[in-house]
């Protein structure tokens, strides 16, 4: 069944590329960001896309596990709570599973899809293991109660934030504009741990678990820390980093999504 299933999300992968989806948009953020042959990028990122929700719809893995030295020193402090970022980088969707698996109480913030049916879709997906995931909200007073208890709150930081009083930081050199919320909360809760993780996968394709923790000297420190670590990942292995399908800069930057 497994074999099946992964020859039909190779398929789906060719059709989507033979159709050029998010072909613009990928080639656009590639070379915003300065990335090395953007049209080899692309087929690659596609492939990984469909590979990874493969892994997501079937709620099972089929290759080798690793979680890196770093990671496995962090989790006893994950499960003491915190304020834990990631990014649209390999198998996001895979971590909260993964991290729950392994002890942490894990709580992610969603933004609800504007599609009624596949925003329920995706929540089923998300939540088929154990109830997780709670609305974005730009209230921090409403998570106190989770940081009372706890809990490691986990926000993916790499979305273009078009609400209001976003916070502006250079990515790849570019302004972007970002969610304030990890911002006010670290001014909230001072003594909050702070960390990084990516779920990715290694030279030899096993599906790998990073975490690391982050010391910005101050809050307004953290996003710029936050890409510095982003970037490196991406130039690293861009086919990996699914955000490139997203017009990350398009409230800054409004016509470098232009097709001319």
């Amino acid at each position: 069944m497994y074999y099946l299933s992964s020859m039909i999300s190779q398929m789906l992968a060719k059709l989507f590329v033979l159709f050029r989806w998010k072909q613009h948009t990928v080639l656009s953020n590639a070379r915003l960001f300065n990335l090395p042959n953007p049209e080899q990028v692309y087929p690659k990122l596609i492939r990984h896309i469909f590979r990874e929700l493969l892994l997501v719809v079937r709620n099972k893995n089929f290759h080798t596990q690793h979680i890196t030295p770093r990671a496995l020193d962090a989790l006893p402090k994950l499960r003491k709570g915190g304020i834990l970022l990631t990014a649209h980088f390999g198998n996001w969707e895979w971590m909260g599973p993964w991290l729950r698996s392994l002890d942490v109480p894990l709580m992610a913030t969603y933004k609800p899809l504007r599609n009624p049916t596949m925003n329920r879709l995706m929540q089923f997906l998300r939540n088929r293991n154990g109830s997780y995931t709670f609305p974005l909200s730009n209230q921090p007073f409403a998570l106190r109660t989770h940081f009372r208890k706890h809990r490691l709150f986990t926000i993916l930081a790499d979305q273009d934030f078009r609400e209001n009083n976003p916070k502006l930081h250079p990515f790849f050199s570019h302004p972007a504009h970002c969610n304030p919320l990890p911002e006010t909360l670290l001014r909230l809760f001072p003594e909050s741990p702070i960390f990084m993780a990516r779920v990715f996968r290694n030279a030899s394709q096993e599906l790998t678990l990073d975490i690391f923790p982050l010391f910005p000297s101050s809050p307004a420190e953290l996003y710029p820390l936050y890409h510095l670590h982003l970037e490196d990942w991406i130039r690293e292995s861009p086919e990996q980093y699914i955000g490139l399908t997203h017009r990350r800069l398009l409230s800054t930057l409004r016509t470098a999504y232009s097709h001319t």
